[in-house]
């Protein structure tokens, strides 16, 4: 469904945040060659911690957070440490809506919503919502755990499941129950997914992840191969159902 010259605005993490700024309310800096040590010293004066990413890369790989007073007397350090790690893009801390705090504060816990672009309008076709059990990163495949979302309600609708297919009633660190758990700000965070669909139409179906914030939705990432792992077994069923009139549709 996705032009392959287009994807690009996605895989690349730098592009990605400049393209879709206007969804994101954090600050970052991209440490490319016009990253100067006194831009980058100025940047993290006032952070406490941050996240540092690769430009590229998926399923959490390679993300750090950071905490910033480790280097405090020292940051030409922590700039060498980053720029050897390639870890080019670096962003503030989210800091997430005291019920997601409530549910696991370890990690930022952000919900999957699927979109696809068909007919000139946008179909949101599912949406999970991701926890960490131990990590600082919430991503399916590195070891977290998914739930499945009731998209017309903002609700989570069933328990938890692990890759390994372990099921959850409960998150295991906090023992918040899990299903019934109502996403803050959900009606919100429906309508930014669909204006950011249509920024890049030519990407037809993205996996957005977003937060939960005390003041509302907002966008990590954008994902144009989205994890069909996540996409189905937190429902406990197969979704092929659900793209056969996209495919065929452009076929």
């Amino acid at each position: 469904m996705n032009d392959q010259e287009k994807i690009d605005n996605f895989s690349n993490k730098a592009k990605f945040n400049k393209i879709f700024k206007e969804f994101m309310h954090r600050d970052y800096l991209f440490l490319d060659d016009n990253c100067t040590m006194d831009l980058f010293c100025n940047w993290v004066s006032d952070k406490k911690c941050i996240i540092a990413k690769p430009n590229t890369g998926v399923a959490g790989r390679g993300i750090e957070k950071i905490y910033v007073n480790n280097y405090r007397n020292n940051l030409d350090r922590l700039y060498s440490y980053l720029k050897e790690k390639k870890l080019d893009l670096i962003e503030e801390c989210i800091e997430q809506h005291e019920d997601m705090n409530r549910l696991n504060s370890l990690s930022v816990n952000s919900i999957r919503v699927i979109t696809v672009r068909w007919q000139g309008r946008t179909d949101i076709i599912g949406a999970v919502l991701r926890m960490s059990i131990d990590r600082h990163v919430d991503n399916f495949a590195a070891g977290g755990i998914a739930a499945p979302v009731d998209i017309k309600k903002g609700v989570v609708s069933g328990p938890a499941i692990s890759k390994k297919l372990v099921v959850y009633e409960e998150h295991p660190k906090t023992k918040c129950i899990i299903k019934g758990f109502k996403i803050p700000y959900w009606d919100e965070a429906v309508e930014m997914v669909i204006k950011a669909s249509e920024v890049v139409p030519e990407v037809r179906t993205v996996g957005w992840d977003v937060a939960i914030t005390e003041t509302g939705p907002e966008l990590i990432e954008g994902n144009n191969n989205w994890d069909k792992d996540v996409f189905q077994l937190p429902y406990r069923e197969g979704k092929q159902y659900l793209l056969d009139k996209y495919y065929l549709e452009q076929n």
